[in-house]
């Protein structure tokens, strides 16, 4: 779908405007105690604010729902989990549905960062980052096990990675490759714990 947006916005950047925008980018919830080095207080911005809700709301479907159940057995073998009476077609739309949902979260606040998108590179090599971050969580690409809590841990792991790597000076294509090969090893170590 790149190359349609490329094409169809002649990859002009799409200007973010408005004051959801400012306020998204800019705002959070005052943390009560803190204060920055110049002495305004310190703000707990919007996009985390929003990220643990959404985990917490993940954790309770995936955990404690029937629907939780369901995606997990559709993960882990579509064909049992028809014989077992899921209706996988609708257990699937259903979760693409909540991660498009999820998705437009994270434009919302990914756009409010740059004040805008451009459609050639924004959200570049974002789905290495997802992969990576929920492989490092010890959630299993075969599908089927996986849990939230460990996602939100693998997410903090590969954030501190790509911080220490970009402080390093490491050029961003190599980042790319060094995230590859976290997966690669993730997934060896995955295959030998589950060869066990």
């Amino acid at each position: 779908y790149r190359s349609m947006a490329i094409a169809i916005s002649k990859a002009a950047p799409a200007p973010a405007r408005g004051e959801l925008y400012s306020a998204v980018s800019t705002g959070g919830v005052p943390v009560p105690f803190l204060k920055t080095t110049v002495g305004t207080p310190l703000l707990l911005g919007w996009p985390v604010i929003v990220a643990a809700v959404v985990a917490v709301l993940a954790w309770v479907l995936l955990e404690k729902t029937t629907l939780g159940r369901r995606i997990f057995a559709v993960g882990a073998n579509d064909q049992a989990a028809h014989y077992s009476g899921i209706n996988v077609g609708s257990t699937r739309i259903v979760t693409y549905v909540l991660m498009g949902l999820c998705v437009g979260l994270a434009t919302l606040f990914e756009t409010s960062r740059f004040s805008g998108a451009t459609a050639s590179s924004l959200g570049m090599a974002r789905e290495l980052d997802a992969i990576a971050a929920t492989v490092i969580g010890g959630t299993a690409l075969s599908g089927g096990r996986g849990r939230v809590v460990a996602t939100v841990a693998g997410v903090l792991i590969l954030g501190m990675i790509t911080n220490a790597l970009t402080i390093s000076g490491l050029d961003s294509n190599w980042q790319g490759a060094v995230k590859g090969v976290i997966i690669l090893l993730a997934v060896l170590l995955q295959r030998g714990s589950s060869s066990r």
